[in-house]
């Protein structure tokens, strides 16, 4: 049975920062509301289908979610988890709700978002919010001890009967190694096999000792990064092909959904490398003329995408691939339904991992 696991997004709740940050009652759906077209032809805004403008808070919200995404052959939710050091964490409470209500019952696994927090999407780069450290043994055990209830829980993923742990930036961590070691050996100190560790990354080449392998985030490109096309009008405009693009854009910069279908998962993925499938990307609701947009995203392509991946594959692996996402609606990157597409992203998916 083929597993995929899509990226879960928990920022649709208040917290005291953001309300701080950008304003009382700040969630992802206030940037998706405010979102509107930048040229012609951009699809803005998005507006969600049958889940609504949903708050994360409540639990049959939470139900529904899991309901569809079983329904249409999703076999769990990677929550982005937030742990900044010193125990600092943001945007635990739907988690935390998970583990202490029992509910929903649906697999999680979680991937660190190993990121300082700037305001970089909304026009204030330099402005720091909160700082992600890297602070050494004794704040990585209280990391692990802080997750432990959770890779104890019945409905954790675990891949070689250990739990799955994602790192988003993966090379950004300073002693990943150590802190890879570290975290086995207080498992198998708690009665884990030790922790599955995956990175996400675009590289082939995993660097690390002690990583198990990665997560291709969101492509594997078989070939070179550039085209002969684009290479031939860099080398005349001194500009490539979306630079120039971006100047009839209002400044955001138009990229390709079929040119990304075209580069990725032409060749069988390595062992321990996984796929993600890539559902399209539009961040500028989040900042606006900053922002990047493919705006030929189709679901002709977007079938040909999750085609190419599932052959992809490696039969020596887990049979799981991620999804980014389920629902990071202000970077246009999603599988709930919505009012242009309705079930029909969820709708190709059962239907070719049922093949």
């Amino acid at each position: 049975m083929i597993k995929p696991i899509a990226f879960y997004l928990p920022q649709f709740h208040a917290i005291p920062q953001n309300d701080e940050w950008w304003g009382t009652g700040f969630t992802e759906w206030t940037n998706v509301k405010k979102a509107k077209p930048l040229f012609d032809g951009h699809y803005q805004p998005h507006i969600p289908g049958e889940l609504g403008y949903y708050d994360l808070r409540e639990e049959s919200v939470r139900v529904k979610q899991a309901e569809l995404a079983r329904e249409y052959g999703i076999y769990g939710f990677c929550y982005w988890h937030y742990w900044f050091g010193e125990g600092k964490r943001l945007l635990d409470g739907p988690a935390k709700d998970f583990l202490e209500s029992g509910k929903p019952d649906f697999p999680i696994c979680f991937a660190w978002a190993n990121q300082t927090w700037s305001g970089i999407w909304h026009g204030a780069p330099n402005r720091i919010l909160i700082e992600q450290k890297y602070l050494g043994q004794a704040d990585d055990e209280a990391h692990f001890y802080e997750l432990l209830p959770y890779f104890n829980d019945s409905r954790y993923i675990r891949i070689d009967n250990k739990p799955l742990f994602l790192f988003y930036r993966t090379f950004d961590h300073p002693y990943l190694d150590e802190f890879i070691k570290h975290w086995n050996n207080l498992a198998q100190k708690e009665g884990l096999d030790g922790i599955y560790f995956l990175g996400i990354s675009y590289q082939k080449e995993n660097p690390f000792d002690k990583l198990d392998g990665f997560a291709f985030h969101d492509k594997f490109l078989s070939k070179g990064k550039f085209s002969f096309f684009e290479k031939l009008v860099k080398k005349t405009t001194k500009s490539y092909p979306d630079e120039i693009i971006s100047r009839l854009t209002k400044g955001c910069v138009v990229k390709s959904y079929q040119e990304m279908v075209k580069r990725t998962y032409n060749e069988r993925m390595p062992v321990s490398s996984f796929p993600t499938l890539f559902t399209g990307w539009d961040n500028t609701p989040r900042s606006g003329n900053r922002g990047i947009v493919q705006s030929d995203f189709n679901m002709e392509q977007f079938e040909k995408h999750l085609h190419k991946l599932l052959n992809s594959m490696n039969d020596e692996d887990e049979p799981i691939f991620f999804i980014k996402s389920w629902n990071e609606w202000a970077e246009g990157n999603y599988l709930e339904p919505d009012e242009r597409f309705l079930l029909r992203k969820l709708e190709i998916l059962k239907k070719l991992i049922s093949q």
